[in-house]
């Protein structure tokens, strides 16, 4: 299972409270905000979630894997180990991301 922590308690705070969420970004972007959130604590790693549901990218150093809740809002996340596991090439190790 993947551990979700949050760059700070407001962000935590849409991520746990719906009515929060959907005053911000609207309806339909809070529900699939919930549904990445439940995927993401469901999955072993991010290899478990189904292709085409997030895109990886990364922007300077730092690996990310983005999920689009709406045309302008997405949701990011990125590797909160101490020392990120990476693969051979210096990229992220997503197999081995637990949180």
């Amino acid at each position: 299972m993947l551990e979700i922590s949050f760059a700070d308690k407001s962000l935590r705070t849409l991520s746990e409270n719906r009515a929060k969420a959907e005053a911000a970004f609207g309806i339909e972007p809070a529900v699939r905000l919930q549904r990445r959130l439940a995927d993401l604590r469901a999955a072993n790693n991010i290899n478990d979630l189904v292709d085409g549901s997030y895109t990886k990218g990364t922007e300077g150093n730092e690996n990310k894997i983005i999920f689009y809740l709406s045309d302008d809002i997405k949701m990011i996340i990125t590797p909160n180990h101490m020392v990120i596991p990476t693969l051979r090439t210096g990229k992220t190790d997503w197999k081995k991301v637990r949180r």
